[in-house]
């Protein structure tokens, strides 16, 4: 209730002609039992017709208003509902698409899953129908009062009888209430099962999992259907004690009353009219339980989803360079993700600058992905900073930062919408010609001209049903669109067949020929030889950086850390001495000719 009152003090003309429109709604509601009464004393006893016609005209002209206050009553209950569910859905949806990645682990990818049953529930709570329901209770008072002074016993029995149904409801909904959360938590497992058997639709054929996925769908099923048949067993008990109540309420409103009849203490209309208002109160109070049960229900769900509304987003402002140079640096940096004790690396010092191809390398779980994600900003290291042109990426706003980078993920996946819409997601204003550059940069112009809709091709379901080839293509075309100037690209040639490595190997000669600040996570040994810094994740738990000796190239200490080679910076370059330029332009022409460097 005490949401319900907060929607109310948050509007309150329309809450305030709620509440009036309610008192009119119950008034009007009094003139059935009336009409009964004065019908059974007056007409019926005395047989004039004028008083049917008056008694019968009233009634029409009472319906016709009760008529017109209902409507208007559940036009007000919507506008005191408000939107502050559809906001919630919203906060929730901003905070599933802008918290920390590192926050992100099973149980709460598992209440991301739920939010939609949440906000339903919350929805259902303050729907107009519901806040009607619970005005109506305390309004209900007053079919008793007018009962009580028909018949003082009477309207006793119909108050008895409305406390029983409304803790007969309240006990049945509260039952049905845990259930209810368990069936939806069973749900949300078989839809995840049914989206990971469709994903893997191939792995299951092909290594026979038909008979474990069939095995882990009927232990599912069954617990959802015993839930199912619990839940719905609950809910007839429940309507069928809350019959009992009415009847056996019926039943001893007639007995005592047809006494009171024979006694002279009361008429027959009285008796009918009693019975009719305490039904009233009776119902009342049964749509009281039922609105508390959803106020209950949706009281939890908001602390569900107010758990998930406290993690921790990205920052939404910070600063901004006019212009940003590309220089990377790396202080004391050590990650580690949430609830693992060892760290994926620490204390790694390096330095990345413009024209530099930095290949990160490293096993299986070493980081690598991990690594080119928090140059991207997209997690933060436990420890150190990562800093672009000396601040802190902590400090930099991060969307403004998200418009320096090009970055392909190692798992590139694209949203329902045109191929021109998804790889020009980043731009506001692409232009056309700069479209076809990338297009052609990243070796996609034979799909695109293969598709009878060329860049109005629909891609569904996150672009799975493409190849991984032409997927990470297009993940290309899209990174290299914002044209910024740092690139950090996860496994750019995975997949791809020999053209569309020359593809990537050319665009990453252009890129520092450009004087880009380049990182790719590779283990092809062509991003190798034209890469002039190497950082191992293989050496724990410090990874070891190194720089190319190139002919002309002094050893020196550098930012490398221990162990590394560091080749001279182009200051210190001598005549002859090759720096990042004269490496890109050592392998330029042999990629662009398709040539195999020695």
């Amino acid at each position: 209730m005490g949401e319900l009152f907060r929607r109310m003090r948050l509007r309150p003309v329309p809450a305030f002609e709620l509440l009036v429109a309610t008192v009119f709604v119950t008034l009007l509601n009094l003139a059935s039992p009336i009409f009964v009464i004065q019908i059974m004393n007056r007409y019926v006893t005395f047989g004039f017709d004028g008083t049917l016609v008056t008694l019968t005209t009233g009634m029409f002209v009472a319906i016709a208003l009760l008529y017109a206050f209902s409507s208007l009553r559940s036009r007000l209950a919507d506008v005191v509902s408000g939107d502050e569910d559809h906001q919630l859905a919203a906060a929730c949806n901003d905070v599933v698409v802008n918290a920390r990645r590192q926050v992100l682990g099973p149980e709460v990818n598992r209440a991301i899953h739920e939010i939609p049953a949440r906000v339903a529930a919350v929805r259902a709570a303050y729907e107009g129908s519901v806040i009607m329901q619970a005005l109506d209770a305390p309004f209900a008072l007053l079919y008793l009062a007018a009962a009580c002074l028909l018949s003082p016993l009477l309207a006793l029995i119909g108050l008895l009888g409305m406390a029983v149904l409304a803790v007969v409801s309240m006990w049945s909904n509260g039952q049905q209430e845990g259930l209810a959360r368990s069936l939806e938590k069973e749900e949300t497992e078989r839809r995840r099962l049914t989206g990971a058997v469709l994903d893997g639709a191939d792995t299951v054929r092909v290594f026979r999992a038909a008979g474990l996925v069939r095995g882990l769908w009927k232990d599912k099923s069954a617990s959802i259907d015993a839930l199912r048949f619990a839940l719905t067993q609950l809910r007839e008990r429940g309507r069928s004690l809350s019959t009992v109540v009415m009847l056996l309420q019926s039943v001893a409103v007639y007995s005592l009353g047809a006494m009171q009849v024979v006694n002279g203490d009361i008429s027959i209309g009285v008796l009918i009219g009693v019975n009719i208002l305490t039904s009233r109160a009776t119902g009342a109070g049964a749509g009281l339980a039922s609105a508390l049960t959803l106020f209950s229900r949706a009281r939890a769900a908001r602390a569900d989803l107010g758990r998930l509304l406290s993690l921790p987003v990205e920052a939404s402002s910070g600063t901004a360079k006019r212009e940003l140079e590309g220089r990377l640096e790396l202080h004391d940096v050590g990650f580690r993700w949430p609830g693992n004790p060892s760290p994926l690396y620490e204390s790694l010092d390096m330095r990345m600058e413009p024209g530099m191809l930095t290949l990160v390398q490293g096993p299986n779980g070493s980081g690598k992905t991990t690594f080119a994600r928090m140059l991207a900003g997209l997690v933060e290291p436990a420890r150190g900073d990562v800093l672009a042109d000396g601040i802190t990426l902590r400090q930099l706003a991060p969307d403004w930062w998200r418009t320096q980078i090009s970055y392909l993920p190692q798992e590139p996946t694209f949203l329902p919408g045109t191929l021109r819409a998804n790889i020009c997601m980043a731009v506001s204003q692409p232009d056309e010609a700069r479209l076809n550059q990338v297009i052609n940069e990243a070796d996609l112009a034979t799909f695109v001209f293969s598709q009878s809709e060329g860049l109005e091709t629909l891609i569904d379901d996150a672009g799975r049903s493409l190849p991984m080839g032409i997927r990470r293509r297009i993940a290309l075309a899209r990174a290299l669109m914002t044209g910024g100037r740092v690139v950090i690209l996860d496994e750019p040639t995975e997949a791809l067949d020999t053209q569309g490595r020359k593809a990537v190997l050319r665009c990453l000669v252009r890129l520092v020929r450009e004087r880009h600040t380049v990182v790719v996570v590779s283990s092809d040994p062509e991003i190798e030889r034209i890469a002039l810094q190497k950082l191992d994740l293989g050496s724990k738990p410090k990874p070891h950086v190194s720089r190319r000796m190139l002919p002309g190239t002094v050893p020196g200490d550098g930012n490398g850390g221990a162990g590394a080679e560091v080749a001279a910076s182009p200051a210190e370059q001598g005549p002859g001495v090759m720096g990042p330029d004269a490496a890109s332009d050592a392998v330029g022409a042999d990629v662009a000719e398709g040539g195999q460097h020695e």
